[in-house]
């Protein structure tokens, strides 16, 4: 499908980052663009993308009540979030592809469907459920654990 100024709709994130690299580079705002910089820029949009949900409460999945001119609003700081994120990665030497397909995949492994499907269980909580009761005769080893998510932590990124 293409968009009325004849392009396709389907962006990559290749064509992203040059037009961002392009963009700062006409600006002469490379100097700028320290990784730093580009994060707090970043978290700054993602306030700014939160500040949309505030006080909304749940909201349902395509949004529906809200005015067009809010959804537009949403995909411009969306936008905003992407392009910071594109361009700290592309500064930091990350190729954001493959860092994305590889998370995926590890993900994958870390949450099996037979484990996790239809749970919002952390990863602790899925070990800690599919592990057979401790006997008296075992002994914990205070210093190791079977996790790096806290307690009060999300999944990763699913």
């Amino acid at each position: 499908m293409t968009t009325l100024e004849g392009r396709q709709d389907d962006v990559s994130l290749s064509e992203l980052k040059k037009k961002m690299a392009d963009f700062a580079k006409e600006r002469d705002w490379d100097q700028f663009h320290s990784p730093r910089n580009l994060l707090l820029a970043l978290v700054g949009e993602v306030g700014e993308l939160s500040e949309i949900f505030q006080w909304k409460g749940e909201v349902p999945r395509g949004l529906p009540g809200w005015e067009d001119e809010e959804k537009q609003h949403l995909g411009e700081e969306l936008s905003d979030v992407l392009l910071y994120l594109v361009r700290l990665s592309d500064i930091c030497g990350v190729d954001l592809g493959k860092a994305v397909l590889r998370k995926l995949e590890i993900n994958a492994t870390k949450y099996p469907v037979k484990l996790s499907k239809g749970s919002s269980k952390k990863l602790n909580q899925i070990i800690n459920n599919s592990l057979p009761p401790p006997t008296s005769t075992t002994t914990t080893n205070s210093d190791s654990s079977s996790s790096n998510i806290k307690d009060g932590g999300s999944h990763d990124g699913v």
